[in-house]
This record gives structure tokens, C-alpha cells and sequence, in this order.
């Protein structure tokens, strides 16, 4: 009886032996996988924030980029595009589809001034918005809608200027100083009360005196002539625009306009004619959005021309992905060269909307 129990005993050691080198092996291999993932990832942190565990049983993905420096110059397309990728930034989550009242659809709203101090809410305390439009609508000088989207903690910061086509951009605050609090718990600023500090900037005006003098500097400048009539059919405008980006050593992404669901009528809206003498052309680094063209119906837009929560995802998936590439790959043509090269095509494309 005792022989057999010593045995046993002994069993049980050599047991024990083997599942602790067994143990031993597994911790030694998870150190190594995690070296090989940290050096994997190394080169993308711009874009991927990894978190292992202290006990090294599990890993986080964040989808959330990091160091992303940005501005997006355009009209109402533009701006959803914007509060979109603002609400990833600040969530890590797109925009829900059928959530409602809709950060994307103003139309869900009592007013013009109530979507914005709404959508200001849900993005702070990351976004201060100069924003306020004029009850009745008195024109272009009577909207402000300036977005400025602060995350120290991945080093995000993203931009978003209102310019409708051709008419001239203004604000109440002068770069740098995008720190001011909401007034009297509402919105900050009343444009029937309080005149612009700086007003009806052109496209290289902007991106000089304003764009260009964010603190920090965005390293992109997204910029679209949107679907209100505009002067980017013009070869004088396309040489200040690469004279203003060249300047401020922004780079520039020129963004192709949308589609509306009516691809067959004949309105300024779907023209676009301008857009392919621009894209790829004279601005090199171009996002196209064709593909909206094949998005029919409710399920993508909540009006003609506006999208809902998965056409302005894939928007900014592409525009990640954009930014991404150009960084792993170290850009393309510089934007002096980029002028350099268009100044000596013959021709003025002109299609003034």
C-alpha cells in the first residue's frame, strides 16, 4: 500500500513538473508574440493604438487614429463629413444609422440654431463651435458654422470651415485663439450682434490668415468646391489656391463633389465637369467620390444631396486611408512642383457655377 501511494506521489511530481515547463513555454512564447506585435505595429502607431493587458491575456484594438492634424474647407456635405469623423475621434464609434434626432440630418431638428448647439453638445468638450445662423436667413454673411475638434490625449485635431462655393469665409475667432466657452449656456456667438473679426476670405486668404495659423498647423487641408456656385473652374483661383498651400507647407487633398440622387438632371449639382480637370491634375493629391453615384435611394440619403450615416463613414474611411497611405509612403509631388508643372499647361478650364 505504501509502495503504490509513493508511486503515486511520484506521478503526481512529474505531473506537476511538466505542466509548469508547459506553463513556463506558454508566458516565454506570449512575451515573444508580443515583442513580434509591438514591432509589427510600430509603423502604423499613427493610425492603431494597441493596449495588452498587465497580465498579457488580451489585446485592445482602437480603431481611433492618432497625431491626425486636419481641415476640411467646404459646404454642407463637408461639415457632415466632419461631424462624423469627429464623433469616430471622440467615441471610436460612426455615427448610428437610424438614430434619431441624427447628428447628420439638420432636418431632424425645431432650427438652424438648435442642430448646432446639439451637435456642439454631443462633441464636447473636444469642439468648440463658432456657430450661429441668423433666424430668416439673410444670406451667406448671416451663417457661421466654424468647427474645431481638440483631442490632446491621441493628438487629434481636426478642422472644419464653412464655404459656400465662391463666397468669402469669415469667423468671429482669429487663429489661434479657438478656446472660448459657450456664452450664458448657449451659443457662443450671435452674428446679428457681434461683427466678424475676420470676413469674406477668398480660398488662398483663408489658408493663409486662418487655416495656417491653427495652433497646431493642420498637415492637410481637405477642400471641395461643393454644390453652390463656385470659381474653381478658373486657372488664376487654382494657381493661388497651390501658391496659398505652398506657402504654408499644408498639404492640400482636393475633394471631387458628390453625387445627388438625380444623376440625370442637368442642375450645377451634378455637372462636376470641373472636377475632372482638377482631380489628379491640377491638385495631385485628390479623393474621388464617384462612387456616391451609385448609391440610390433612402437607405443612403436623408435628402437629395445629403447622406446618411454610412455614405459619410465610407468617406472618411477613404479619407484615412488617403492620409495613411501618403504618410507610410512619404507623399507624392511637392506642391511647388505640383505648381510648377500646371503653370506650364496652356488652357484655362473655366466652368464658373
Amino acid at each position: 500500500m505504501k509502495l503504490h501511494e509513493t508511486r503515486t506521489y511520484s506521478l503526481r511530481k512529474e505531473i506537476i513538473v511538466i505542466l509548469v515547463v508547459i506553463l513556463l513555454i506558454c508566458l516565454l512564447n506570449l512575451n515573444i508574440a508580443r515583442s513580434s506585435l509591438a514591432g509589427i505595429l510600430s509603423s502604423k502607431e499613427d493610425f492603431v493604438h494597441i493596449a495588452i493587458s498587465s497580465k498579457g491575456d488580451f489585446v485592445d484594438v482602437d480603431p481611433r487614429p492618432r497625431n491626425l492634424h486636419l481641415a476640411l474647407l467646404g459646404d454642407s456635405v463637408t461639415r457632415y463629413q466632419y461631424i462624423s469623423l469627429a464623433y469616430f475621434l471622440k467615441t471610436g464609434k460612426w455615427v448610428p444609422t437610424n438614430e434619431k434626432p441624427s447628428l447628420l440630418n439638420q432636418k431632424d431638428f425645431t432650427s438652424w440654431n438648435h442642430y448646432l448647439e446639439y451637435t456642439n453638445t454631443v462633441l464636447q468638450p473636444q469642439e468648440q463651435c463658432d456657430c450661429f445662423r441668423a433666424d430668416g436667413g439673410r444670406g451667406y454673411g448671416s451663417i457661421c458654422e466654424n468647427r474645431y475638434f481638440s483631442d490632446p490625449t491621441r493628438n487629434n485635431y481636426i478642422t472644419f470651415i464653412t464655404k459656400f462655393g465662391k463666397a468669402g469665409v469669415h469667423g468671429h475667432w482669429p487663429a489661434p485663439d479657438m478656446t472660448r466657452t459657450l456664452q450664458n449656456g448657449t451659443l457662443n456667438m450671435s452674428a446679428g450682434l457681434v461683427p466678424y473679426t475676420w470676413d469674406n476670405y477668398n480660398w488662398s486668404e483663408v489658408i493663409v490668415e486662418h487655416i495656417a495659423k491653427l495652433q497646431p498647423k493642420p498637415t492637410f487641408l481637405v477642400f471641395n468646391a461643393g454644390l453652390h456656385g463656385h470659381n474653381l473652374g478658373k486657372k488664376e483661383i487654382h494657381e493661388s489656391i497651390l501658391q496659398a498651400l505652398n506657402d504654408t507647407g499644408i498639404t492640400g487633398i482636393y475633394k471631387t463633389t458628390s453625387k445627388s440622387q438625380q444623376l440625370n438632371r442637368t442642375s450645377r449639382f451634378s455637372r462636376g465637369m470641373h472636377d475632372k480637370s482638377l482631380c489628379g491634375k491640377v491638385f495631385r493629391n485628390c479623393i474621388n467620390l464617384d462612387w456616391t453615384g451609385d448609391l440610390v435611394g433612402p437607405q443612403h440619403y436623408s435628402d437629395d444631396v445629403h447622406f446618411k450615416s454610412p455614405g459619410n463613414t465610407r468617406m472618411n474611411l477613404q479619407l484615412l486611408d488617403y492620409v495613411r497611405d501618403f504618410n507610410e509612403t512619404g507623399g507624392g509631388i511637392s506642391q511647388i512642383d505640383e505648381l510648377e508643372k500646371y503653370m506650364n499647361v496652356s488652357g484655362n478650364y473655366s466652368e464658373e457655377q
